[in-house]
């Protein structure tokens, strides 16, 4: 963006002026499986630092689409809007 618009030589008094830049993920739901298969670590991950890890994990959202936020002018987050739950065991 900004690299290559400093490097034009405009004719005469022509000028340019940046807008609001905004990036895009084509067809994020192609991402799903990678997203879910990450939650799947994490639940593992967070239920094994638990003391109750005999008790049960809810996990609700993995239907919600994915979701894509622009971090900066070269980077965009994908992710999927979720709630866990653990509950203790007996």
């Amino acid at each position: 963006g900004a690299r290559f618009a400093g490097s034009l030589r405009l004719p005469g008094k022509a000028r340019f002026e940046f807008g609001k830049l905004q990036l895009a993920v084509e067809n994020p739901e192609k991402h799903s499986a990678k997203l879910s298969g990450m939650l799947a670590v994490d639940v593992a991950k967070t239920r094994s630092g638990v003391a109750a890890s005999d008790g049960g994990v809810k996990l609700e959202g993995l239907e919600s689409p994915v979701m894509v936020r622009q971090v900066d002018d070269r980077n965009v987050e994908l992710y999927l809007n979720y709630s866990l739950a653990i509950t203790a065991g007996k």
